[in-house]
């Protein structure tokens, strides 16, 4: 039977919430500033195509205003690295010794950006693609909508997911040779997946779980975290 007996539930309870809540912690004045340089850069973004858009002659195309998609998404992965940085080593110090160089961390943050330029070019060039040369406003208009959202609450959680997601990358690296439980933190959407792993108990770290993944996420929105026994 692989695995160890978990400990009482109760006991083990109290330890992952213990777990979560100093993982979060550690996110969470790492997240505020984040968060803001997004925000800046998203600003600074819409700026830079509404001055083309009033500056150039005819409209523009989607590369055009907001550079090739690898040059937009290279932008966004540029502000996102020091703070998934920041946070993968906070996630591998109580481990061991943290690696200078935690794998994954720069997967994790071209993830974050290619979320961010993904549907915003689609905004864009659908905003681009719908107005006339001599329509300005109504271009004006059409790419402040592609951006407003981003601007409010949707680039929080985002942000939050892939520091998450950071944590877990150093908590794996730097626990070569322990076991691991996985700890759920779902945001309140049930996962079948993320249940049966955490119901395997506790897993050498790099072996996968039940459900063939190594550590989570296990889906868009997985919080979950690899606790070391």
């Amino acid at each position: 039977m692989r695995g160890d007996p978990a400990p009482p539930e109760d006991e083990a309870d109290v330890h992952s919430e213990a777990e979560l809540q100093k993982r979060d912690a550690l996110i969470d004045p790492v997240l505020a500033p984040l968060v803001r340089r997004l925000k800046r850069q998203l600003q600074d973004e819409q700026n830079d195509v509404l001055d083309r858009l009033r500056s150039g002659r005819g409209t523009p195309t989607v590369d055009d205003a907001l550079g090739t998609d690898a040059d937009h998404t290279a932008r966004y992965e540029a502000v996102a690295y020091e703070a998934v940085t920041t946070v993968g080593r906070a996630g591998a110090e109580p481990v061991g010794s943290a690696p200078d160089d935690v794998p994954g961390l720069r997967a994790i943050s071209a993830a974050l950006a290619f979320e961010i330029t993904r549907p915003v070019r689609r905004s864009v060039s659908r905003a681009l693609g719908s107005g006339t040369d001599d329509d300005e406003q109504a271009l004006a208009d059409g790419v402040g909508a592609a951006y407003r959202e981003w601007r409010t609450t949707r680039i929080e959680k985002l942000a939050s997911d892939h520091l998450s997601a950071a944590y877990v990358a150093g908590v794996f690296a730097a626990g070569g040779g322990r076991k691991a439980v996985w700890v759920v933190d779902d945001g309140g959407e049930p996962c079948p997946d993320c249940d049966d792993n955490s119901l395997a108990g506790p897993t050498p770290i790099g072996e996968a779980f039940p459900t063939g993944q190594l550590l989570p996420p296990a889906h868009p929105g997985c919080r979950c975290l690899l606790v070391p026994r």
